[in-house]
């Protein structure tokens, strides 16, 4: 096993003991990671169905890199080639704010000749890669050719679903990334029958719930599985929507009509997969019309995705209670632990006196100013704010 194999593998210890399953895995893909760094391999394609997954995986990478590798990821979908370029940049360490598109160009093209002389390893990694614009693919392309060429240590991560991928990368613009990137492809396949049952099996044990035997009906699993495809996102969505379900109704099984309910309020059941996939694909377009800027909690625990809630104007109370928008089914959470609320300057977290404390990052708080990307913790759950680009449907004038 190769040097950066060993360290992706050493630091998944608990995440591996919450979800075997699971993590399992995501240590084939972490491993194909590592080794492509390992061999200096200029382009890498993750492929995956279900963007939770990729993420989770793409972050345990760079959490693995040694302190010398420099790392940036684009998360965000950047149509604006000088915001795109600044946060890049920023991402590298620098503070770009001022520069002209001319000047970040060139700031980067002195930053990986300082890389190379010194014989260090940049990884950049792109999130929703076949709905990028067509500045940063061609940017890409062009590291690329140098990187291959050069030997400068420069290693670029593209992530995105199979299919948008192949549709994208195949493209007479980006045939060069393309053909890279199908030698240095690696994949997450979608869960199987059995991948589907262990991972709700251990995601109710991470979160303090009963057997899952006690609380699926025999089938019920197996037809979360057929209704989700083996999606993990999906297959994540719809075990929490059933358990919520059943808790409010009081009811402590989850029956194969149970699952079809969930399924239609989350939409899941009537949309087919070519359905899904074209409402993906139009992602691109929506994105680079009104950009909205939204803003969500993501929860989860030891690093596996829990739940997920959208932000409105109103206020998100955090806590072990029932009536909780965001329940904590942990014994160290407060009843009513923490709020999350809009101020004039913007989402608010304040500890409502609860017995464990709230932190961000490291520093426990009172009260603090959310920003981007801040990770709130309680207990063992992980809470991180996370900022995305939205599309509003304008009323049509009669």
């Amino acid at each position: 096993m190769s040097n950066q194999a060993e360290r992706v593998c050493a630091s998944t210890g608990a995440f591996e003991a919450a979800f075997p399953a699971v993590a399992q895995r995501h240590d084939v893909a972490l491993v194909a990671l590592g080794k492509a760094l390992d061999e200096c391999r200029p382009l890498v394609a993750l492929a995956g169905h279900g963007h939770l997954e990729l993420s989770h995986v793409l972050r345990r990478f760079v959490s693995s890199l040694d302190d010398d590798v420099a790392s940036a990821t684009i998360s965000r979908i950047r149509p604006n080639v000088k915001k795109g370029l600044r946060a890049l940049a920023r991402g590298l360490g620098f503070e770009p704010a001022g520069l002209s598109v001319a000047d970040l160009y060139g700031l980067l093209k002195l930053f990986f000749e300082n890389q190379r002389a010194h014989g260090r390893r940049t990884v950049i990694v792109v999130e929703h890669a076949a709905r990028q614009p067509d500045w940063l693919l061609e940017l890409i392309a062009r590291l690329i050719e140098r990187a291959a060429a050069e030997k400068c240590g420069l290693m670029i991560v593209l992530s995105d679903s199979p299919e948008l991928l192949e549709e994208r990368l195949s493209a007479n613009s980006s045939s060069f990334l393309y053909h890279r990137a199908r030698r240095g492809l690696v994949e997450l396949p979608r869960f199987s029958a059995d991948e589907t049952a262990a991972f709700v099996r251990d995601r109710n044990r991470a979160a303090g719930e009963s057997d899952t035997d006690d609380r699926f009906d025999v089938g019920a699993i197996a037809r979360v599985h057929e209704i989700t495809r083996g999606v993990p996102d999906d297959v994540a969505a719809l075990c929490c929507r059933c358990i919520v379900r059943a808790d409010l109704d009081r009811s402590r099984r989850i029956g194969h009509r149970d699952v079809d309910t969930a399924a239609e309020e989350l939409n899941l059941a009537a949309e087919s997969a070519s359905a899904r996939l074209a409402m993906d694909a139009t992602l691109s377009e929506e994105l680079m019309g009104l950009n909205v800027v939204r803003h969500r909690l993501v929860v989860r625990f030891d690093g596996n995705w829990v739940s997920d809630r959208m932000i409105e104007n109103g206020s998100i109370l955090i806590g072990r209670a029932a009536h909780s928008d965001v329940r904590l089914r942990s014994a160290v959470v407060s009843r009513s632990h923490a709020l999350v609320s809009l101020t004039e300057l913007g989402h608010e977290v304040r500890d409502l006196g609860s017995r464990n404390g709230t932190y961000v990052g490291e520093q426990r708080i009172d009260r603090h100013l959310l920003a981007p990307d801040d990770v709130i913790r309680i207990g063992n759950f992980l809470i991180e704010y996370q900022s995305i680009a939205g599309h509003i449907d304008m009323p049509v004038a009669s």
